[in-house]
């Protein structure tokens, strides 16, 4: 469960229990996405029974991010009602 607040200078800040964990603009006009590369930092790009997915795949059109998009893994969403309920997946 995080905490989003927007600032008086039109960002977004979103908290943990009591850290700051991440920051972005508020978008306006036609942009759509913001991506920070450095959050994705440290993590696995491909796990032992995953898929990679192409960057095509992903919910952005690329026309307003020179950041390419990282791959990422489909799932359906009963796959996380299973894990609310405590079942493994």
């Amino acid at each position: 469960m995080v905490k989003i607040k927007e600032t008086l200078d039109h960002h977004l800040e979103i908290y943990d229990e009591h850290e700051c964990i991440a920051k972005h603009p508020v978008l306006t006009g036609k942009a759509t996405t913001h991506i920070r590369m450095e959050h994705y930092d440290g993590l696995h790009t491909k796990e032992k029974g995953q898929k990679a997915k192409n960057v095509e795949d992903l919910a952005t059109d690329g026309l307003h991010s020179h950041t390419p998009s990282p791959n990422v893994e489909k799932r359906p969403l009963a796959a996380y009602a299973a894990l609310e309920e405590g079942e493994s997946v």
